[in-house]
């Protein structure tokens, strides 16, 4: 973590360990970070997850360590991806601008019918052309156990870092290696627990580190661009949920162009139900009149 410019020692402090001079108290997941970078160097995918609770610090610990794996501050308009769509949209500019991390958020695609289908599909992928670009991936999920068994037969996931039982100045990580992320799949994968949060008390991580929060300005930041993702997918979610169809919506059903539907809206002086950010809105039996209008 880079220090900011004419910062007291007292507040320089706050967010960094001594130890360390890093955002990390265990200079082992330094060391771990770091081999990701020869691995990579070497021609070898490289993934790094993170996984935890709701208000853990998963975001933050990405942030973190994306810092520090590049030396400079994570641009989050370049680098942070929330869904797949975004991610594969972000993954894309940091090859355009060179730069060696991209991250995944799920952002609360979680519970998403198909989530861990199209994530999956997704990962499995972008690493079949991984080595042209070089480029360290950083997962975030609640849990991790159920990614594809492709990704670890190929070696790919490196490090889980498990957050958990978060302070107000502080976080907690527990990593795992490859071998005991393998394991614990098994446990699942075999029913030797109940739950995924289940197996990671039946295996020991390799060892603990603590994390300390990001400065405020940037912890502002990022918490603005994940709420303003958030409340879009609520947004386009209570459209959905209402069955209230937009243009776009109309026109895919019909087979027609959006210009047609317009055209036939206007026509018969149908009126939207709601206007969102610039958008009509009708109620579903809007489809049946034109539909009608078709076969007339």
């Amino acid at each position: 973590m880079t220090q900011p410019k004419k910062t007291k020692i007292k507040d320089f402090n706050k967010f960094l360990y001594n130890a360390t001079n890093t955002p990390f108290s265990n200079k082992r997941l330094l060391k771990n970070i770091d081999d990701q970078k020869k691995r990579i160097a070497l021609g070898k995918p490289s993934m790094i997850i993170i996984d935890g609770k709701s208000g853990e610090g998963k975001t933050t610990l990405g942030d973190e360590v994306t810092e520090y794996y590049q030396g400079k501050p994570t641009n989050y308009e370049l680098q942070y991806g929330q869904g797949g769509s975004d991610f594969k949209k972000k993954f894309r500019l940091c090859i355009q601008h060179k730069l060696s991390v991209c991250i995944y958020d799920e952002a609360g695609d979680y519970n998403k019918r198909g989530f861990w289908s199209k994530l999956n599909k997704m990962l499995n992928e972008l690493f079949d052309t991984y080595r042209v670009f070089d480029i360290l991936v950083i997962v975030i999920l609640p849990v991790f156990v159920k990614l594809d068994d492709h990704l670890f037969d190929a070696g790919i996931p490196r490090l889980l870092l498990h957050c958990d039982d978060r302070g107000k100045k502080y976080g907690n990580i527990s990593v795992y290696g490859l071998n005991r992320m393998l394991w614990m799949k098994w446990l699942l994968r075999q029913r030797k627990v109940k739950s995924a949060l289940e197996c990671y008390k039946r295996e020991q991580p390799h060892y603990k580190s603590k994390f300390k929060n990001i400065p405020p300005d940037r912890a502002k930041k990022l918490d603005r661009i994940t709420k303003e993702v958030k409340k879009s997918k609520l947004d386009s979610n209570y459209f959905v949920d209402s069955n209230l169809m937009s243009y776009k919506d109309l026109a895919d059903k019909l087979n027609r162009t959006r210009d047609w539907v317009s055209a036939k809206v206007s026509k018969l002086g149908i009126k939207e139900e709601e206007i969102f950010k610039r958008s009509k809105y009708f109620k579903p039996n809007v489809l049946k009149r034109l539909e009608k209008e078709l076969k007339d």
